[in-house]
């Protein structure tokens, strides 16, 4: 991984969560905590710095994207969002995303249903990082639909 992942201060977190468990003389508990508290994904985050960095790395052409994610500590499905956000707004684009306001999550949703986009397209278009984001956009727009349809 690399040097510039900003990691929490897990062990203050754990010990804390380790001393509320005691109280609660729970064994399962705390085995299940400490087995959560060892995933790599829950105690990181991923500074954009190198995020840039990786899809700088990929771009190269020398690795291929899951060793690059890898490599980088980043999700191999966040990556491959990275990298169109990149190759479609170049650095900006991961820099300064778009503002998300309600007008915004219309216009994408319109859009890629229109375009029958998949979610890696319609978040490289938008500049959008995040798929769970545009599901839920989706999911909410398509239940006003229905609802409108009723009256």
């Amino acid at each position: 991984m690399d040097a510039s992942v900003v990691e929490t201060n897990a062990s203050f977190y754990y010990s804390i969560r380790k001393r509320e468990l005691r109280k609660s003389k729970d064994p399962r508990a705390l085995a299940l905590d400490q087995i959560v508290m060892s995933q790599p994904h829950f105690v990181t985050k991923i500074l954009m710095a190198t995020k840039i960095k990786a899809v700088e790395t990929y771009l190269t052409g020398v690795q291929s994207k899951l060793s690059v994610a890898r490599q980088f500590g980043i999700s191999e499905s966040l990556f491959r969002i990275l990298v169109a956000v990149y190759e479609v707004h170049g650095r900006a684009g991961l820099l300064r995303p778009a503002e998300i306001t309600g007008q915004m999550r219309v216009t994408l949703v319109k859009w890629k249903q229109h375009n029958q986009a998949s979610l890696r397209e319609t978040c490289a278009h938008f500049d959008v990082l995040s798929i769970e984001a545009v599901v839920r956009w989706e999911r909410v727009y398509n239940t006003m639909l229905s609802v409108n349809k009723l009256y």
